[in-house]
């Protein structure tokens, strides 16, 4: 069953994390900086799904023990979700992007448009079934970032990012 939190309940840690139990809430989405206002106690077994924001170390101890915490990361031009963590572990550092979700596929090139090797810097690009067709009226924006995509199909495109990562 969803629960859909009113504006007052989302605004107060205390509230939220009552009505959390309150309503055995199974899954929680957050961003790891909203989740930081919240005390792990009491939900146990909870998987969470953080996404929205780099999630540092100390989140991932402080929320990986006794239940499944995963990253996910996806910008709204590729449909939220482009990546996901496996479960993290308490001590393994911050949380990895992960992998592709089954509907995307990513890649970390050089600014020719070149795959990187593993372990150097290069830009993420993301195509898929998510990603969009531009910025409604910004003809110019979207031609920087939604651009021909070299390793799919004719007509394929990927969405350029902007951010830097690595393959590990």
């Amino acid at each position: 069953r969803l629960v859909i939190v009113d504006e007052d309940t989302a605004a107060s840690p205390p509230d939220f994390h009552e009505l959390l139990v309150r309503e055995q809430v199974s899954v929680l989405t957050q961003t790891p900086s909203a989740i930081t206002a919240l005390s792990p106690d009491g939900l146990d077994g909870v998987a969470v799904l953080l996404g929205g924001e780099a999630c540092p170390a100390d989140i991932v101890d402080r929320w990986a023990p006794r239940r499944v915490l995963i990253n996910a990361y996806g910008p709204t031009e590729a449909t939220v979700y482009a990546t996901m963590s496996p479960p993290l572990t308490p001590g393994s550092g911050p949380a990895p992007i992960g992998s592709p979700v089954p509907t995307a596929a990513v890649f970390v090139l050089d600014a020719w448009l070149r795959p990187v090797p593993p372990g150097v810097a290069g830009e993420l690009y993301i195509a898929g079934h998510g990603v969009g067709v531009g910025y409604l009226h910004r003809a110019a924006l979207t031609a920087g970032h939604f651009i021909a995509c070299p390793f799919g199909a004719p007509g394929t495109r990927m969405y350029r990012t902007g951010d830097l990562v690595r393959w590990r």
